[in-house]
């Protein structure tokens, strides 16, 4: 198993074609594999394969988003949203 991986509290792991995903049970997600359409949102054109998880960072939607689930394709990656509350965001 992965350094990274056997660090963090993983609740579930799902794998598309050529990419991976693992979340943990802190809501944290980290992705790794093909790169090549950026399906492990790691936007730079050089890099096509992510070889370590690297979390997810979507902290400038955090106050107003909560990260449901994830799904693997093929070569994508889908992300289902719940908005946040008002009164959840207050917390």
């Amino acid at each position: 198993m992965n350094e990274t991986l056997t660090k963090l509290n993983i609740l579930d792991i799902k794998c598309g074609s050529h990419h991976s995903m693992a979340k943990t049970h802190e809501n944290e997600y980290y992705l790794w594999g093909s790169n090549r359409y950026n399906q492990c949102f790691v936007y730079n054109d050089d890099i096509n394969k992510i070889l370590t998880p690297t979390k997810y960072d979507y902290d400038d939607l955090k106050d107003d988003i909560i990260i449901v689930d994830m799904y693997l394709g093929y070569q994508q990656t889908f992300v289902v949203i719940q908005r946040k509350t008002q009164e959840a965001q207050k917390n």
